[in-house]
């Protein structure tokens, strides 16, 4: 199969020589912002110890609002407040970072019936010039959350909210977190979250920073069929610039059957890409006599292995290319002469998106954006001022 060409086990720096540099407890590589929060303000959230700052240098518009109070219990700190932009059809964050860099980027919204009106609404987000997601609340009291992996196209980030005709768009944090430039490689667009889950863990909570170092968040993942597990020793990342979090990497699947496989469907979205990563690390010490070895296929073809994983030490498993069509059939199954059942700790998944729309230049904005300056232009100019066309700037063509 052509796929097997593209199949690796991932082998990259030291543990050391980037995580720890980046992301240590200074949080460097972080861009935390909690939308709405009043100017020159900053706290450390006491459920993850993440430290946010206000959004206000970073935008021009747009209201700050808090929740109303009947909606904090149980809510973390950057829920309390939000930023509403009831004027404008398109309001844009603009963050300076590094062209080729790529983050994690999180937008987060919690409505918390913050206008006294009861009424959700409805409105895009965009990446630059590109359409990201629509946001759909369907609870006054439920968050939404959202992130992308995504390679920065210039030194300039812009993060939108697009009015739709449907409610007054908000945000209530935005979160940046650097990774490695060898970690999620795509042969061509950006990868949009789908599912990240901890296999058989220890609780049913979700957790994030500072049990993973690129404060990506996991969700459990149980069944009925699979079976927990564990060990209480450090997992060792090796070289795996990944860095599954040691509480997804301590507990394992596997099959109650010890002669059944580990079989699971992905139900993407039709003709869809999508790129699958396999966090799997032997978390029980096994005799000389005994043997954990075994195979995955895709689609009922033979996709990886066989894979003896090593006692303690993290390995991802994944494709360079992506998967595509309308079926995503994995199945784990041990070899023959194997004595242990596969296992599974924990599996990341992620849907393509190409945001092909290019940006127009950042010499050509300032200039356009010093003539509004000088002239005191009235003017909502946010964003991109060439793309995409429903969003032009105001009185561009005139100035061009």
């Amino acid at each position: 199969m052509e796929i097997l060409k593209h199949l690796q086990l991932l082998a990259f720096i030291s543990c050391v020589s980037f995580a720890v540099l980046i992301h240590a407890q200074d949080q460097s590589g972080y861009i935390s912002l909690d939308c709405g929060l009043p100017k020159d303000s900053n706290y450390t959230e006491s459920t993850t110890d993440v430290n946010y700052i206000s959004d206000a240098p970073y935008i021009r518009t747009g209201i700050s609002k808090k929740i109303s109070s009947e909606f904090r219990d149980g809510m973390p700190q950057q829920a309390w407040h939000l930023r509403s932009f009831p004027e404008g059809i398109r309001n844009c964050y603009n963050i300076t970072l590094k062209k080729g860099d790529k983050y994690l980027i999180r937008a987060y919204f919690y409505y918390g019936n913050y206008d006294e009106k009861n009424d959700l609404p409805r409105f895009d987000m965009q990446l630059g010039p590109n359409f990201w997601r629509t946001v759909v609340l369907t609870n006054i009291s439920y968050d939404s959350v959202m992130d992308v992996i995504y390679i920065l196209p210039s030194n300039h980030l812009h993060i939108c909210l697009v009015n739709t005709g449907n409610g007054v768009p908000f945000i209530s944090s935005i979160e940046l977190r650097l990774l490695p430039n060898s970690t999620y490689r795509t042969q061509a667009g950006s990868l949009v979250h789908f599912a990240r889950f901890d296999v058989a863990p220890e609780t049913s909570e979700t957790f994030r920073y500072n049990e993973d170092v690129y404060d990506r968040i996991w969700w459990p993942y149980r069944r009925s069929d699979w079976t927990k597990i564990n060990t209480s020793l450090t997992m060792d990342c090796g070289e795996n610039d990944y860095q599954p979090p040691q509480r997804a990497m301590r507990t394992a699947g596997i099959p109650v059957n010890a002669n059944s496989s580990l079989d699971f469907n992905i139900n993407a979205p039709e003709n869809s890409e999508i790129y699958v990563y396999m966090h799997i690390g032997e978390v029980e010490q096994l005799q000389a006599n005994e043997s954990r070895v075994f195979n995955i296929s895709y689609n009922g073809d033979h996709w990886y292995g066989p894979y003896r994983p090593p006692y303690l030490l993290a390995n991802t498993i994944y494709a360079t290319s992506s998967l595509t069509g309308t079926k995503h059939q994995f199945s784990i199954y041990r070899i023959e002469d194997s004595t242990h059942p596969p296992i599974l700790n924990a599996i990341e998944i992620y849907l393509v998106r190409n945001f092909s729309q290019s940006e127009a230049l950042q010499k050509d904005v300032d200039a356009i954006l010093n003539i509004k300056s000088m002239y005191g232009l009235k003017k909502n100019w946010e964003g991109d001022p060439c793309a995409p066309q429903d969003y032009l700037w105001e009185g561009l063509l005139q100035l061009q």
